[in-house]
């Protein structure tokens, strides 16, 4: 289940909202912490589908909180992206 992108996660650009699917290690449970999850709100997807759904969500990898790793491979597809972006325009 790690690696399987599984999660649906809401996605909202331009006034749409379009659904996508995620790795458990593309994003995270809701924190109690606002300044945790303002800090990742860019990296991370949050998802929150309640208490019964959220404990099936931490055995398969979904976390409170980033490993560094995450964090490093987060920012290191965002770069792919921004890199493209600059070559293509």
């Amino acid at each position: 289940f790690r690696t399987v992108p599984f999660i649906p996660s809401a996605v909202v650009t331009n006034n749409a909202t379009k659904l996508r699917h995620v790795t458990p290690s593309q994003c995270l449970l809701p924190s109690a912490s606002a300044e945790l999850s303002k800090t990742y709100r860019g990296l991370f997807d949050f998802v929150d589908f309640g208490q019964k759904a959220n404990l099936f969500l931490r055995a398969v990898g979904v976390a409170d909180m980033p490993t560094p790793n995450q964090v490093a491979n987060a920012l290191i597809g965002k770069l792919s992206i921004v890199q493209y972006m600059v070559i293509v325009l």
